[in-house]
This record gives C-alpha cells, structure tokens and sequence, in this order.
C-alpha cells in the first residue's frame, strides 16, 4: 500500500514517472518476459501474504 500511494503522490509531481508506468503496464500488456518474471514474483509474494491473512481469519 505504501508503494502505491508513493508512486501516485510521484505521479503528480513528475508526468515522467506516469509515462513509465504506462510503458511498464503496455510491456506487461504485451508479455515482456522481464515484465511478466517481474509481475509473476510479485503476484506470488501477494499471495502468499494474503495467504497468512486468510489463514488467521479461519481460526
């Protein structure tokens, strides 16, 4: 969460740091394989953190 506020407050200040994350997001779009290996290692260390979350709910 952190790193998303940080990046919009970023986003404001400089319109260059939005046009590179547009760029990332169209390589993503597109199936860059280091964009997409990048994508993937975040998505799983998501997961497995909401993983822990769901597991303590459960009990």
């Amino acid at each position: 969460m952190k790193i998303y506020v940080r990046v919009n407050e970023l986003c404001k200040e400089d319109e260059t740091v939005l046009e590179s994350a547009r760029e990332n997001f169209r390589l993503l779009e597109e199936k860059d394989p280091y964009c997409t290996e990048l994508w993937e290692r975040f998505k799983d260390l998501s997961l497995k953190e909401f993983q822990k979350i769901y597991d303590m709910l459960r009990c």
